[in-house]
Order: structure tokens, then sequence, then C-alpha cells
């Protein structure tokens, strides 16, 4: 068995890839582009860094509309797979393979995304720190920095410990376990497809948006909003 935590499994990233990428969020990507545009303000031809990019359907869709996009994930599958994209749509994006916490680029981009629930992963505290230092550095004066996540306020509302659904021809089962104090998930994901079944472990802290803005703060953010 692999002793690696989740997060620092290519097998994990692999197996999860067709339901983390469905043809339905697939088919989402140019409306979420098209809010996030319009909540940031951005220009075409800003430099924009988006960690981690996953398959690259969000640095795809910004290089399309003539944004300069560095496209940053530890899963090298991904990465390929964010090329085949950005070569079919004829789109210049710089793909990096690196992890979170040691990417960091002083002062080279005027947004930096961190979409799709992609913070929290570590089981130190520190290292999630260390990912916020890494976004502000890499940022120029007045840039910013956009976080997408589910906060425990929305989870608490709708929480449910066991849910399933048909993905692909697959099924997709998961179990849910809450700390005592709210603050961290551990998840059990049942995969069965064509007769075979996997099961996958990952667990992640949870953030209130006070507990996350003065994270964010902490790492030297002058500004924060909260939104949802």
């Amino acid at each position: 068995m692999d002793a690696k935590p989740w997060h620092d499994r290519d097998s994990f990233w692999e197996d999860v890839a067709p339901f983390l990428f469905n043809e339905q969020r697939l088919l989402g990507t140019a409306a979420e582009i098209d809010q996030l545009l319009e909540l940031v303000g951005m220009q075409p031809g800003m430099a924009v860094l988006d960690l981690p990019c996953g398959i690259g359907r969000h640095s795809c869709e910004l290089a399309k509309r003539g944004y300069r996009v560095t496209a940053v994930d530890r899963t090298g599958a991904y990465l390929k797979r964010a090329a085949q994209q950005g070569k079919q749509i004829e789109a210049e994006i710089e793909l990096v393979q690196a992890d979170m916490r040691a990417f960091r680029r002083q002062e080279a981009f005027d947004v930096c995304l961190n979409l799709f629930s992609s913070f929290g992963y570590f089981e130190d505290l520190n290292d999630d720190r260390l990912v916020l230092q890494n976004f502000y550095q890499s940022l120029k004066p007045g840039g910013v920095l956009v976080m997408e996540m589910l906060g425990k306020e929305i989870l608490a509302r709708f929480f449910q410990k066991r849910s399933w659904e048909e993905i692909d021809e697959a099924l997709f089962l998961q179990d849910r376990q809450i700390s005592d104090g709210w603050d961290w998930i551990e998840n059990l994901w049942i995969i069965v497809k064509d007769g075979q079944r996997r099961d996958l472990r990952l667990g992640h802290r949870l953030f209130s948006a006070q507990e996350l803005k003065e994270l964010i703060e902490e790492a030297g953010f002058r500004q924060t909003d909260i939104f949802g």
C-alpha cells in the first residue's frame, strides 16, 4: 500500500478524474469564467496563475480569451490533458508540474486562482499557511487572489453522511465523517464500474469564512472580501 497521503498519490488523482471532470462540469467552465471575470474585473493580457489547475479547464478558457496563463499542478497526467486541450483550441499556456507548497514566482501575476475546493488538503496547518504565502509572494502589488470552496457554514446546512450518484456509467458513493469541532472532514469514496470496486479515502480541513479570512490576512493580504 502507498504510504503517501492521498493528495500526493498519482493513482488517487487519476482514479477520480472521471468524476471531478465529468461532462457536466466541463460544459459549465465558460460560465464559471464569465462569473470570475465579472467578479474580479480582469482585462485580457493580464498574467494569471491557476494553481492547482487540474486538467486545465479554467486555464484553457482564460488563455482562449487572451490572458497569459501559467497552469500549475502536481499531477503529470492532468498537465498532459491540459496540454492536449490547449493545442486543440490553439491557446498558449505555460504548464508547470509542482506542488502548491513549493511553487512561488516573485511578483509575477496580476491574478492567482485557487478554485474548486483546492485548499486545506494538508494535515499540518502550516502547509496551508505556506500555500497562502506562496500566492501572496507570487502576486504583483495590488494583485488579487480568488479562492473558491465550500465553507463549513454552508456545508452544515445540507450535510449528508452518505450519498450516491451515477456518473459516466459508474456508481459513485460517498461516506462522510465530520470531526467534533467541524474543522476536518474524512471521506470514503467508493467507485463501482464494470463490476470493479475502488475505495478511496481522503480528508481535508474545513474553514469558516472568518477562519479563512484570518489565515489569508496572516499571509499578508490587506483586504479580504467574502462571497456566497
